[in-house]
Parts: structure tokens; sequence; C-alpha cells
């Protein structure tokens, strides 16, 4: 695996600045609601979690990945995986901002998007809590990553 530039990074960043700009909600076969893409997703392509940085091939593929979300998500009738735990999830209650234990399910879909000259299997991440009235966009990653059989939802990073 090469290792790719800052300069190619921010050319994909910009691109997938531009492309969340023109998308923000998408509407989804398997849904009822629309998807809404936030701008917190920037920080998940990039991070890993608050200390860890992924490494700059990483990053750049998940880029790439991102400019594929609406061509997955508007053809899929059907999610591949399902998940549903409990977790705890910042909420707004009187003017302050509290974790609560909510019920939330995450949704996977996983569509093969055709290039120029090769086929990549992509891996969309989405999340709705219970009782609230949006499914939200939470993470684009290349499907080659993933232990299909191993580790059934998420993979190992």
């Amino acid at each position: 695996m090469w290792d790719r530039s800052n300069d190619d990074v921010s050319r994909a960043r910009d691109r997938a600045i531009k492309y969340y700009r023109s998308i923000k909600r998408i509407k989804c076969p398997a849904f009822s609601k629309e998807i809404r893409v936030s701008p917190e997703w920037f920080s998940h392509i990039e991070r890993k979690d608050d200390k860890h940085r992924r490494t700059n091939e990483e990053i750049y593929m998940r880029y790439l990945c991102f400019l594929s979300l609406e061509k997955i998500l508007c053809n899929m009738a059907l999610y591949q995986e399902y998940k549903a735990l409990l977790e705890d999830i910042e909420v707004e209650r009187w003017w302050q901002f509290v974790k609560e234990q909510k019920a939330v399910q995450y949704y996977a879909f996983v569509g093969i998007v055709q290039n120029w000259d090769d086929k990549h299997r992509i891996r969309v991440v989405l999340r709705e809590v219970y009782g609230w009235e949006k499914i939200d966009f939470v993470s684009v990653m290349p499907a080659r990553k993933m232990k299909w059989y191993n580790n059934f939802f998420w993979p190992e990073e």
C-alpha cells in the first residue's frame, strides 16, 4: 500500500465537502424517513477516536467512498446488516446536554460501485435512535476491510 501525500488528501477532502453541500439529505427506498448527512462525519473519516488519526491512505479512500454515498443509498431497497443495542446518547434537556440511554439501531449497506476500470465494494453505516424522527449517516468505508463472517458487524480497526 502506498502512502498518499497531503495534497491528494486535501483535494479529496475538497471534493467531498463540495459533494456534501449538494446532498445534505438522501431519500433511500429502504426507509420511509430521509437520511440526514451531518458534518460530524468529517471527524470520523479523519480520526478513529479523539487520540488516534487515520493514515493518509485510509482517509483518502474514505473520502472517495463518500462520493458514492448517494449512488449506493438511492439504489438499495434492503440493508445487508442490522444491529440493535442500548447506547448512551447525548440529548438536550432543559438547556443542558445530558447522557440518556436509548435504543439504537444500526443499518449497513454494502454496494458495488463501478469506476473507470475497476469495481469497488463500499459499506455505508446508518444510525436510527428510537424516538427520533431522523436517520443519521455514521460512516463509510471500503468493504475490503471487512471480515465478513468472523466479525459480524464492525471491522476491527
